[in-house]
C-alpha cells in the first residue's frame, strides 16, 4: 500500500489507510486534506478540511464518472476509453485522482495508475513493471493488463484480474431471487451481503451513515471479518483451469480486500 508520494525526493503528501483503501490524505506537514468515505468497498464520499464533502458516482467497473456535492449538483464528470485513458474531464471541482475503477491516477510525469503492486499506463492498456507473482497472475505476459478484457474485470491489486462476478454472489451486483451459491466462497459472500443488508450498507442509500455512525461501522467490521475467514478456510476446487483460476482470483482479492495484513497463499 502507498504510504507517501514524492516529488524530486520531497514528500508531496501522505496516506492513512485501512485495509486497501485510503481513509485519510495529509500534506507534507501532516495536516488534513481529506478524508474519504467507503461503503462496501466503493468509494462514496470526500470530505476535506474545511468539512465540505462531495459524493462519487460510479459506473459499473468502479470508475468515477461524476462528482456532485452533499445536494446532488454535478461539479464534475468523466469518461474513458476501454482501458482507462481520458476522453475527457467537465467541470470544475477541486483535483480528484480516483478515476478508473476507482483507482489513484498520478499525473506528471507517469500519467499512470497506482494498483499497488505496480503502475498501470492506461494509454498503452499495459502494467509498467512486469507482475511480482509472475505466471501465478494468471498470464505468461506479465504486463498484460486482465487479459485484455477490460469491460469485465478490474485489478485494483496489480497482481491478477478481478473479474466483477464469481458465483451468483461474489462481486459488484447480484442475480435476480436467491439462486443456491455455487461453493462455500459463494455462499460466504451471499452471507456477506445479508450482513451488509441488514446494516443498511449495501445501496447507496444512507451512504454517509459509515462515517457518521460507530454502531454500523463495527457492525460492517463483523460482517467482514466472517468473509474474511471464510475466504482463508476455503479450498479451491478442482475443476477446469479456467474455473479454479476464477476460484482462486475471488478467494485471493477477498483476503486483500477484507483480512489486512493476511497473505495470499
Amino acid at each position: 500500500m502507498r504510504l507517501a508520494k514524492s516529488t524530486n525526493a520531497d514528500v508531496e503528501k501522505r496516506y492513512v489507510v485501512d485495509g486497501m483503501n485510503t481513509v485519510v490524505e495529509q500534506d507534507a506537514g501532516g495536516y488534513l486534506r481529506y478524508k474519504y468515505v467507503y461503503a462496501n468497498g466503493m468509494l462514496l464520499a470526500r470530505v476535506d478540511s474545511l468539512g465540505r464533502k462531495f459524493c462519487y458516482h460510479h459506473d459499473a467497473l468502479g470508475s468515477t464518472i461524476g462528482i456532485s456535492d452533499s445536494n446532488y449538483a454535478v461539479y464534475k464528470s468523466y469518461l474513458y476509453d476501454e482501458f482507462g485513458d481520458s476522453l475527457g474531464a467537465w467541470g470544475s471541482t477541486p483535483y480528484n485522482a480516483y478515476r478508473y475503477t476507482g483507482q489513484e491516477y498520478d499525473g506528471k510525469p507517469a500519467y499512470a495508475y497506482n494498483l499497488r503492486a505496480r503502475e498501470y499506463y492506461p494509454k498503452l492498456g499495459r502494467f509498467m513493471q512486469n507482475d511480482p507473482i509472475g505466471d501465478q497472475g494468471g498470464s505468461l505476459n506479465w504486463y498484460l493488463y486482465v487479459a485484455n478484457n477490460p469491460i469485465n474485470a478490474t485489478d485494483p491489486t496489480g497482481l491478477f484480474a478481478w473479474y466483477m462476478r464469481y458465483g451468483h454472489y461474489c462481486g459488484k451486483g447480484q442475480d435476480a431471487g436467491r439462486p443456491t451459491p455455487i461453493d462455500a466462497l459463494d455462499a460466504a459472500c451471499q452471507a456477506h451481503d445479508d450482513c451488509y443488508g441488514k446494516l443498511n450498507l449495501a445501496g447507496i442509500v444512507g451512504a454517509l451513515d459509515p462515517f457518521l455512525q460507530s454502531e454500523r461501522a463495527c457492525g460492517r467490521d463483523k460482517c467482514d471479518k466472517a468473509l474474511c475467514e471464510a475466504a482463508k478456510n476455503f479450498k479451491i476446487p478442482y475443476t477446469d483451469a479456467a474455473g479454479m483460476m476464477a476460484a482462486r482470483n475471488a478467494r485471493g482479492l477477498i483476503i486483500l480486500k477484507f483480512c489486512s495484513g493476511t497473505s495470499v497463499q
